[in-house]
């Protein structure tokens, strides 16, 4: 696979993060929330089919993000604010996640990739 096809970790951020999409494939966002709710985001150029160019993802949720054109690549910006520091950045894996949110498992072990991967 290449490297844009490869499954990655879950991510959770202390503070919000205002992603900007720039260009390729549209990519989807995934968040899920500390109550176990899950929000879907699309990001790309196609305003009237719901697509969005920018979409905040709130502080201490978790986020699964992949392209919706397995072969493309997409490149998006992610604005901090206050800066972003290492210490308020969380990797998770697809196994902590399940068992976390275990009414999420199917979505979370198809775009998060286990601890050892």
């Amino acid at each position: 696979k290449q490297w844009y096809q490869r499954r990655v970790r879950g991510v959770r951020n202390k503070s919000p993060h205002m992603h900007l999409w720039h260009g390729g494939s549209s990519q989807v966002h995934l968040f899920i929330h500390p109550d176990g709710s899950l929000t879907k985001h699309k990001l790309g150029p196609d305003l009237k089919n719901g697509e969005e160019m920018q979409v905040l993802s709130p502080g201490n949720v978790w986020k699964l993000s992949y392209t919706t054109d397995q072969t493309k690549w997409s490149i998006i910006t992610e604005c901090v604010c206050p800066g972003w520091e290492e210490r308020d950045f969380e990797y998770g894996d697809a196994d902590s996640l399940s068992a976390e949110y275990p009414q999420h498992e199917d979505i979370i072990r198809k775009y998060c990739k286990k601890k050892d991967d």
